[in-house]
């Protein structure tokens, strides 16, 4: 018997929303507590987010404050992002020096676990998402993605990994290349979507535009970032490409910037 694609998703739905219950009960330490919880279900997927939320924000000020910049990074990011990549931006997040990330901080289930039923971690390609597509679409129906980290602080992330000193030089070798994306997981991402996050409010900020000159102000780092960049597709190390920092924040839309850049400021 063939499902059409409207019963699936119901079905899918009444899964999730199940799920969400039995979690909201068996979450209660006492058999008392339980009895309670289980005259105070969650109705509707929309309820039971909302609970979630709260549980968030009352779970202790580091908790959730990572379980805030996690959801912010898998609601903004522009392509989904793998656990080892997300675990490198939460930790540089936090001001670790990408040369000093401990091996044992933010575990990929705990990173799960903090963010309650919001989030799942497929081991078989790595990438974390959203539980359910309904996720994000109450986050921002609900307008509740305003209170995740701004747009501004994933730019500062990006800027921050990129500003590392184990960029200031280009690898200048294919080999050396692939062992240093081996090393350092969140730098494709990086390197390609800075300038997406930087857009916009973020590029008024004075410390944002500060880090992005700072940033790229040395050819030998904007050749190791185009390096990275254009891996796998047309870079030529041989022909020693390379890039000024006008084109590198033209190219990324950055037009607050270049104003500053070309009134010499």
């Amino acid at each position: 018997m063939a499902f059409s694609r409207q019963e699936l998703r119901l079905t899918k739905y009444r899964f999730l929303l199940a799920k969400f219950q039995l979690d909201y009960v068996l979450r209660e330490q006492s058999l008392r507590g339980k009895r309670k919880a289980l005259t105070s279900l969650p109705a509707s997927e929309s309820e039971a987010y909302e609970l979630i939320i709260n549980r968030i924000k009352n779970g202790g000020t580091n908790t959730s404050d990572t379980a805030f910049r996690t959801l912010a990074w898998i609601f903004n990011a522009q392509r989904p992002l793998r656990m080892e990549e997300l675990r490198e931006a939460l930790l540089i997040g936090e001001g670790v020096q990408l040369e000093e990330i401990p091996a044992d901080d933010y575990p990929p289930n705990e990173i799960v676990q903090i963010c309650e039923s919001l989030i799942i971690h497929e081991e078989f390609s790595g990438i974390v998402r959203f539980s359910h597509t309904t996720v994000q679409d109450w986050l921002r129906e609900s307008k509740t993605y305003e209170n995740l980290p701004p747009p501004a602080d994933l730019a500062q992330t990006c800027l921050t990994y990129l500003a590392s000193n184990v960029f200031s030089e280009p690898c200048l070798e294919k080999k050396a290349l692939v062992k240093r994306l081996e090393m350092y997981k969140f730098s494709k991402y990086a390197v390609q979507f800075w300038g997406f996050h930087t857009r916009g409010d973020a590029e008024t900020r004075g410390d944002i535009q500060d880090a992005v000159l700072q940033t790229f102000g040395s050819e030998l780092k904007r050749t190791s970032m185009l390096e990275i960049e254009e891996h796998k597709e047309y870079y030529n190390f041989k022909t020693g490409l390379t890039e000024t920092l006008f084109h590198v924040v033209a190219k990324n839309g950055l037009g607050t910037i270049c104003e500053r850049l070309l009134e010499g400021r």
